[in-house]
């Protein structure tokens, strides 16, 4: 379809919301822009408004929400999938309207718990783990030793007993051991050559595995699956050869290398032993006799090490590396957090390393709408077992590193970090949770990408100025102490301190797992691989280890309160830690032997806390000015942005100077701005209580409701002063089926329907309903979820209304009781109390309005061009406005004036009965279709004359102005209506009426999946069509809808009758209703040439008599005249060469009305609107 806007018929229809959508355009107004397209992911900040030196009559907020240009904050969709709610929030930090009572605890523990006492222990607990070692003793029928390397240098290795402990591993070649005799099968032991007689060796191990390689080509311990083969206590008493008979013979497979692992541990240094061996041209060799301590989570919960968000340092796509030694306990699902060096729920900007599920799979998220950009891989082994990982990113690429060598490498655009931009936390996620379970130890963070060969060449080892890229370290936080709670950087740049917190704490490193500065070893033992036949005996050695508890982190909160407000930034707020302990609390150390606890020791607990609560006021309170719930996102298309009006004048006092304002979430994109209209206020706002919800707002189950556990009745103290005062509730209820009743199988309270009162002295004062039944006619369609279902006090893309009552009759001595109250659920469907209310509560105070008798125009609803009111838009009827009592004396009648502008004037008188504040919605009756003639503004006025039958004292609020759109214009008179229906046509009715209200089409109780084409010779008029959906349960779902596959699916248009062409299609899955108005016009062609602005028609209004003035054509022009009908009551021609020319017109005997002048030549067209009065 063509539109031609005919200037013929300027009106439009609006929606059921009550909000101002008066043109400020047309008026004195002052504009603050806040959060921008551009804010992305912030949602919470400050901002400049005006001070208070002006009187503003109305405050608004126009919010906007478009999607992202990738995806949202729910990573999957460009606007958020899901349903959310935005709360809009004030955080008032002078304390002007209110303070916070605010209320603490001497202490409280990590977990936010705060109990009455606390015994505990400043000394370390620990649980005792016993276990045997186990030695096999031979009698031997038949032996056979392969001698492998020589004994021409001694060496301290593999038990260097001046160090006391020591891992080392040495390689032997495949050839090496066939050389020496040795084929495919059992190795049942093996022989170390002593220099000396004496060496004793404590828990000895000998771990064996077969390798592919020769040689050490990082310094670095191999710990995956090895095998253990002796785990004895030794006394070397006798030099030379010296056998450890296996308890689990060896199974070699004759072609591979053979890796022994070796490891002691004694409790104190000796005088060394050395064992023979002999040097080799390349490192068959690796040693460390470095023990440390790692941090480690316990009884498999996770803990987190918090450092300042100035560790967050890299912006945008800077270059960057990760270094970090991990050992995992468990690949736990869905995630476990290494590192988070990122901002979560933002598109690039995440940078959090994690271990995922199954074992050795990681991801690095980055945040994307689909896994395939972010860099995901499967991993060497670090379950039970050190290995030092490393993360670089550079141009666009990341790389991964597991003990220096390369093992993945993703192509990710589009990172955008910001530096400082919350905590980096160690073992823990932004969001909370995700807890890492394992050990962790030397994080060391890089400017640069650092290349794989200065990866490799410092595995394991502390960085020093020897290092070529030294100068671009920026923290080396070692975690090896194994003491105090805090990680200290240990470079020269001296970053922020973490602190250590929750199940998170020291653990020592055996010497079978050392890990840490490890040197290559040119040189090897000599060994005997011995394969014996023999007869054994056991031995066994009980072993006791000590494993340490992690200990309660308290926090003490030493500062003094007080019955007065004490600054939330002052530096003695009661609501700061004073000091930090790190206690133990367990009652019982445990021994636990092969697993199994099988003994307690009493603790002493030798220390007391006694707890006590701390009360003082704030000057922070947060404000609700607003609430919404952003729509469900898939596949949804804001365009340039849906924007949605707030009132939020009660608020002025707090949109004052600097503000610090909160919106919404990250499902779209938002452009906040403040709309400040000059002019005198009803009444000043004296006071904002919230006795009820301090914080604004508040989550309550239906149940605490119903029983008042919560958001009892009280009595408030009004401020001295307050003359009006306006009860206000924000109410939506949430959850589902988990919360079901019989009577109420879909669950409370989302979809529950209950009655709410407003209560005094115990009695009701108000009973209404927060259930939304208009949600099928959301402006904002079709949408990706459940979005024409009825729902309590909400619909998915829309504002959530206040609840306001005038409650100044209820002032009793300068006090008003109040109470909040729902209905109980009926009989049997008790488990409905466990649904949901989000719900604030407001008492808004008023000095004495400054005028008696003050009418307003609050906002015309119809005509306008707000998107909010479009499914209902343009319209062929009478306009409507709201009017709203701005006096202090009800108002009872009002005179009200409208017109379009540059047209004929009309008066209407509206009777009834407001209180202070309190609406009304008008209709304002249109008589003769010459109303709408008017300057093709398109701009509507309606303004107040009068009010309660005298002058209505204050101008500034009188005149409300909407700018409004033209009805279609179809091309042609002939139309066919085109409906197919779906397989419940019994929900549908189509109807179509003319400007007077006539039905001229009508159609019900058709049959179902059939198409129906009616055809219409349309006179020139104004025409409303309307396809009603009713299904079941009052829900309209359209003629397709994904949630109803049972009905199938229809269509509906409109058709040109004389070719066939479609001039109008709908979208099916269009909820309850289609409201569409257009007009018919003469058929044009594609190549027309429109000089209507050359063309005057005057006087006009006329009685018959007017001249047509006319330049542009050439020749002849055909001229006709019709009538609303669209019958041709005149045909005339006069000539036109280019230049002006004019042509009166005598027409007799017509009656009054609106008619149509047609002007025609060639290809060059007009038409004119004249009004004939008579």
């Amino acid at each position: 379809m063509r539109k031609f806007y005919l200037q013929i018929f300027a009106f439009i229809l609006a929606l059921s919301m009550l909000y101002p959508s008066l043109d400020t355009r047309a008026q004195d107004t002052t504009w603050v822009q806040t959060f921008t397209f551009d804010s992305l992911w912030t949602r919470r900040a400050k901002f400049f408004f005006p001070t208070a030196n002006e009187q503003y009559r109305k405050v608004l907020m126009y919010f906007n929400i478009k999607c992202y240009p990738t995806v949202s904050g729910d990573g999957n969709y460009a606007c958020g999938e899901w349903d959310y709610i935005y709360f809009n929030n004030i955080y008032d930090h002078r304390g002007i309207l209110d303070s916070t009572a605010k209320e603490g605890r001497y202490f409280k523990l990590y977990n936010g718990s705060s109990p009455d006492s606390l015994r505990y222990s400043i000394l370390p607990q620990y649980d005792l783990y016993k276990s045997w070692m186990y030695n096999t003793v031979p009698v031997y029928t038949a032996t056979n030793n392969y001698t492998v390397g020589g004994t021409t240098t001694p060496q301290a290795h593999p038990f260097n007993l001046a160090a006391g402990k020591e891992r080392s591993q040495f390689i032997w070649k495949a050839t090496e051991l066939q050389a020496a005799g040795l084929t495919a099968g059992n190795i049942t032991g093996l022989k170390l050559n002593f220099q000396g007689s004496n060496a004793i060796l404590n828990n000895v191990q000998i771990r064996i595995k077969q390798v592919p390689y020769d040689s050490f080509e990082v310094a670095a311990m191999e710990s995956d699956t090895l095998s253990k083969v002796y785990h004895y206590n030794r006394i070397i008493t006798t030099s030379g050869l010296n056998n450890f008979q296996f308890s689990t013979p060896f199974n070699w497979n004759g072609t591979s290398n053979l890796l022994i692992d070796f490891s002691f541990d004694n409790n104190s240094i000796a005088t060394g032993n050395q064992l023979l061996g002999e040097n080799t041209s390349y490192p068959a060799g690796a040693y460390t006799t470095t023990g440390n301590y790692s941090l480690s989570t316990f009884q498999n919960q996770g803990g987190n090490v918090r450092f300042p968000a100035s560790v967050n340092m890299f912006s945008g796509t800077a270059p960057r590396t990760y270094e970090i030694w991990m050992n995992v306990d468990s690949f736990i699902a869905p995630e476990g957090t290494l590192f988070t060096a990122g901002r979560r729920g933002a598109n690039g900007a995440d940078f959090t390393m994690r271990t995922t599920n199954p074992n050795n799979n990681y991801r690095l998220n980055v945040w994307s709408s689909a896994n395939s950009q972010e860099p995901i891989f499967s991993g060497p082994n670090t379950k039970n077992t050190w290995k030092q990982m490393t993360v670089t990113y550079a141009t666009d690429t990341f790389r991964f590193y597991m003990n220096g060598k390369l093992v993945y490498t993703k192509r990710r655009t589009g990172l955008n970090t910001d530096p400082n931009n919350g905590e980096f936390l160690l073992g823990e996620s932004r969001e909370g949770g995700y807890n890492y379970l394992g050990k962790l130890s030397h994080l060391r963070i890089w400017d640069k990408k650092l290349s794989e060969n200065e990866i490799k060449q410092w595995v394991g080892k502390d960085i020093t100025s020897g290092h070529p890229s030294f100068a671009n370290l920026k923290a080396d936080y070692r975690i090896n102490s194994g003491t105090g709670y805090r990680i200290d950087d240990a470079s020269s740049n001296g970053q922020a301190s973490g602190n250590i917190n929750n199940n998170l704490w020291w653990y020592k490193i055996k010497p079978k797992d050392y890990y840490y500065n490890v040197q290559k070893l040119n040189w090897r033992p000599q060994v005997i691989f011995e394969r014996n036949t023999y007869t054994s005996t056991t031995d066994s050695v009980a072993v006791i280890d000590t494993v340490y508890k992690a200990p309660v982190t308290v926090y003490i909160y030493g500062n003094p309160g007080g019955n007065h407000i004490i600054a939330d930034n002052a530096p003695l707020n009661p609501g700061l830690a004073t000091d930090t302990l790190k206690v133990w609390t367990n009652k019982y150390n445990y021994t636990y032997t092969n697993g199994v606890k099988t003994d307690s020791v009493l603790n002493l607990l030798d220390s007391v806390i006694y707890n006590h609560t701390i009360n003082w006021y704030s000057n922070t309170v947060q404000y609700e000015i607003g609430r919404s719930i952003s729509p469900y996102g898939i596949n949804l298309d804001l365009g340039n942005g849906r924007t949605r009006i707030y009132d939020v004048t009660d608020y002025y006092q707090l949109l004052q100077d600097t503000v610090d304002l909160e919106v919404g979430s990250t499902q779209e994109l938002q452009n906040v701005r403040f709309a400040f209209i000059k002019g005198e206020p009803a009444a000043e706002v004296n006071h904002i209580a919230q006795p009820w919800t301090q914080n604004g707002h508040g989550s309550y189950s239906y149940g605490a409701i119903v029983n008042e556990n919560v958001l009892a009745p009280k009595t408030i103290d009004l401020r001295p002063g307050t003359d009006q005062v306006k009860f206000r509730s924000y109410i939506s209820g949430h959850g589902g089926s988990e919360n079901a009743g019989p009577a109420y199988p879909n669950g409370c309270c989302e979809f529950m329907y209950n009655d709410h009162y407003y209560k005094s002295g115990g009695q009701t004062i108000k009973t209404f309903r927060a259930e939304r039944t208009d949600c099928s006619v959301n402006p904002i369609f079709p949408q990706g979820g459940t979005w024409v279902y009825r729902r309590e006090g909400w619909c998915p893309g829309d504002i959530i209304e206040s609840h306001d009552m005038n409650v100044s009759q209820y002032i009793n001595n300068g006090q008003i009781n109040l109470d909040y109250q729902i209905a109980p659920a009926p009989a049997g469907n008790e488990n409905t109390y466990n649904g949901n209310y989000r719900i604030g509560l407001q008492l808004i105070e008023y000095k004495t309005p400054g005028r008696n008798n003050d009418a307003e125009i609050y906002t015309v609803r119809k005509p306008s061009d707000d998107f909010v009111l479009s499914r209902m838009n343009p319209i062929c009827v009478n306009p409507q406005v709201v009017i709203r009592n701005a006096g202090k004396s009800n108002l009872t009648s009002a005179v009200i004036k409208y017109k379009v502008a540059g047209g004929q004037e009309e008066s209407f008188t509206w009777n009834g009965d407001l209180k202070f504040l309190d609406t009304a919605v008008v209709d304002l009756p249109v008589n003769t279709a010459s109303f709408w003639v008017g300057d093709n503004t398109n701009r509507f006025l309606a303004w107040i004359s009068g009010a309660n039958n005298t002058t209505d004292e204050y101008s500034g609020n009188d005149t409300g102005i909407s700018r409004y759109n033209l009805p279609d214009v179809l091309p042609t008179q002939r139309v066919v209506f085109s409906f197919k229906t779906n397989s419940r046509p019994q929900e549908n009715t189509l109807t179509v009426r003319n400007m007077a209200g006539n039905v001229i089409l009508s159609k019900s109780g058709l049959a179902a999946n059939t198409t129906y084409n009616d055809t219409l010779n349309l006179p020139f008029d104004c025409y409303t069509l309307t396809l009603d959906d009713n299904g079941a349960g009052g829900v309209g779902d359209g003629l397709q809808w994904w949630a109803s596959p049972n009905q199938g699916s229809g269509s509906f248009s409109i058709l040109n009758a004389n070719d066939g062409q479609v001039l109008k299609s709908f979208q099916p899955d269009f909820g309850a209703q289609i409201f569409y108005t257009f007009t018919v016009g003469w058929a044009l062609e594609l190549h027309d040439k429109d000089l209507s602005k050359y063309v005057q028609v005057y006087p006009n209004p006329n009685n018959g008599n007017f001249t047509v003035s006319a330049s542009g054509f050439t020749g002849t022009v055909q001229m006709e005249l019709s009538n609303s009908l669209g019958q041709t009551v005149l045909k005339d021609a006069f000539e036109c060469y280019g230049s002006k020319s004019e042509h009166k017109v005598q027409v007799q005997g017509l009656a009054s009305g609106l008619y149509m002048l047609r002007l025609h030549s060639g290809n060059s067209h007009t038409v004119q609107k004249i009004i004939i009065n008579k």
